[in-house]
């Protein structure tokens, strides 16, 4: 059967298939990435895939470790644990070494494991590596060799990827076109080609996002608010600055307001939050980038927040105003990214405000969206935050290390989401009014409630 304009039009608004289409794409390119790509082509690979080793050796906690790397290389500061010396030899014949262990560091050792640091990893819960676990554990249940096991690590984390985001495409009541376009773009693929907690965060949130959107459009049954509160767990810990968004699901008590499953979303809220708090508890007191900020220092910074938040505000504001990215170094992908971001969230929120002055979108509706990108606002301002604390030396204007393209864009989808609904509402009420000539009301609101 030819490609006709009718066959096109049918997997435009099929979602399963056009989910369908985007895996084998996403596929393709992911290959292609991983195989074209240096081995340890990103700066933190390898203290990812020390941190991944050390849990299946039974390390959940990081330790106090002689070693350093370039990364990590303040005396008496790094934290690591136990890796397979096969992965430390292969991790030394990269041409990126930022966070590469040196051998001639390395003081722990026995005969099959040696004691690394990989600090900025350590902090990072099992929850973040999954697919890389299981990977890890089948090569070495096969014997397979260092380099293929960081193969296959590598295709375990783009499966995952696709897995999810393409389920969640599927699930989408509406804009799954809108939401393949941003999940096809380099800047979503190439989170999924390095091994890192990044791809697994991105990969839950995305999902999270479209059953969210999925749950608000049509009353949700127990199924869904399950699987929302499922997901709600694993991004927290994912990534701890994307906690605020497990509220999200609670928000939908504003639109369905009689809905059976209430205590699963509170539940899982509560749950997921605890999560967090219990491994910031429990994973010590690690400096993720000692190089930078000491962890006294990140420890003094930490009990003045509330007595004098000057330093952080200003830096906070500043880095948000000149859109300051990584290092200080000018990016273009980064910059616009942020300039996308802080851009999409006023406009969405400025426009979800007319629309509840215009009455556009129906009050509840419209307040649950705000309250999502109120959410995703304490996102980035966490974000923002955690890199004071722990990444942003004394005398350096704003806060350095800022990556967008890692850390915003993961949160994007529920911006873009907000946006077109309400674009819809707008374009539903103003059909409204012109069509409108025997007296009804003159909008035509958009209701999600039930």
């Amino acid at each position: 059967m030819g490609v006709t304009i009718s066959n096109l039009r049918r997997l435009v608004r099929s979602a399963p298939a056009l989910a369908l289409v985007w895996a084998v794409v996403a596929l393709v390119f992911g290959v292609a990435t991983i195989a074209t790509q240096p081995v340890g082509a990103t700066s933190d690979t390898w203290a990812h895939v020390y941190r991944i080793d050390a849990l299946l050796n039974g390390e959940l906690l990081a330790h106090p470790v002689d070693a350093y790397s370039e990364m990590y290389n303040t005396e008496g500061t790094s934290y690591g644990g136990a890796v397979d010396w096969e992965l430390v030899r292969l991790s030394d014949t990269c041409a990126d070494r930022t966070s590469v262990a040196r051998i001639d560091t390395i003081t722990r050792f026995d005969d099959t494991t040696a004691d690394v640091p990989f600090n900025g990893a350590a902090i990072y819960s099992p929850l973040s590596y999954l697919p890389y676990l299981g990977a890890l554990a089948l090569a070495r249940l096969l014997g397979l060799s260092a380099l293929a096991s960081y193969y296959i690590m590598l295709v375990a984390g783009l499966a995952a990827f696709v897995a999810l985001v393409a389920l969640g495409i599927a699930l989408l009541p509406r804009w799954h076109v809108a939401a393949a376009l941003f999940f096809a773009t380099p800047l979503s693929l190439m989170l999924a080609t390095s091994i890192s907690a990044d791809c697994m965060a991105f990969a839950s949130l995305a999902l999270f996002s479209c059953l969210l959107l999925r749950c608000l459009v049509e009353r949700p049954g127990r199924r869904a608010l399950w699987g929302l509160a499922v997901l709600g767990v694993v991004v927290a810990a994912s990534k701890l600055a994307y906690a605020p968004l497990v509220v999200a699901p609670v928000a939908l008590l504003l639109v369905h307001p009689r809905l059976k499953g209430r205590l699963v979303s509170v539940g899982g809220a509560i749950v997921a939050f605890a999560s967090v708090l219990a491994w910031s508890q429990i994973s010590g007191d690690i400096a993720t980038s000692p190089n930078l900020v000491s962890w006294d220092e990140a420890s003094a910074r930490t009990q003045s927040l509330l007595a004098d938040p000057t330093r952080p505000l200003h830096d906070i504001l500043w880095t948000i105003a000149t859109l300051q990215t990584y290092r200080l170094e000018f990016s273009l992908a980064h910059s616009a990214v942020a300039l996308g971001t802080y851009l999409g969230i006023v406009v969405t929120l400025a426009l979800f405000v007319a629309s509840m002055v215009r009455r556009w979108t129906r009050p509840r509706t419209a307040a649950f969206w705000l309250v999502c990108l109120l959410l995703t606002i304490a996102c980035i301002v966490l974000v923002l935050l955690a890199l004071y604390l722990q990444y942003d030396p004394e005398g350096t204007p704003g806060i350095i290390g800022i990556q967008p393209r890692r850390y915003y864009w993961p949160v994007l989808p529920l911006v873009l989401f907000a946006f077109l609904e309400c674009l819809l509402a707008w374009q539903l009420a103003h059909k409204a009014r012109v069509t409108s000539c025997t007296g009804a009301p003159e909008t035509m609101l958009l209701d999600n409630s039930s």
